[in-house]
């Protein structure tokens, strides 16, 4: 599972401004229509929106945070359920 919060560089904690000027800030960095664009580049831009499009909405943001947290608890505990 991705973390999105990793992947835009924000806290758990972050305000919806903060999501927002991390994404901004990011894809105007690996924008594929960059002259320079590479794989990796098309790769992060995709991240980038995906982690932007769930943490950007209240509902979707918490979904997520929920599962993410049975994903970190499981495989804490080596992949068994709790």
């Amino acid at each position: 599972m991705k973390d999105y919060y990793k992947i835009l560089g924000i806290k758990r904690t972050a305000t919806q401004e903060e999501i927002k000027q991390a994404f901004y800030r990011l894809a105007k960095l690996y924008h594929p229509d960059k002259a320079n664009c590479s794989q990796f580049n098309s790769e992060m831009f995709y991240d980038i929106n995906e982690a932007y499009q769930t943490l950007s909405k209240l509902d979707s943001r918490l979904r997520y945070s929920l599962e993410y947290e049975k994903y970190l608890k499981s495989k804490k505990n080596g992949g068994r359920k709790t």
